[in-house]
């Protein structure tokens, strides 16, 4: 089913302090706004492992 979702993306190799990091980005962002949103957020990498340039990575949350 379709859904509305919030994200926030960088570039780089992702690991857990950068994708802790970038979360919680988001949720000041959205609570700045006064926008809700659930608490299952997720990490979505677009790249083969070995590209090395121009990764691109995101966070989303689904919002209520």
């Amino acid at each position: 089913p379709a859904k509305t979702v919030a994200a926030i993306n960088f570039e780089g190799w992702a690991n857990n302090e950068k994708i802790k990091k970038f979360k919680e980005k988001l949720k000041l962002s959205l609570d700045a706004e006064g926008i809700p949103y659930s608490n299952q957020f997720y990490f979505l990498g677009y790249n083969a492992p070995y590209e090395v340039f121009t990764r691109k990575n995101e966070i989303i949350v689904e919002l209520k």
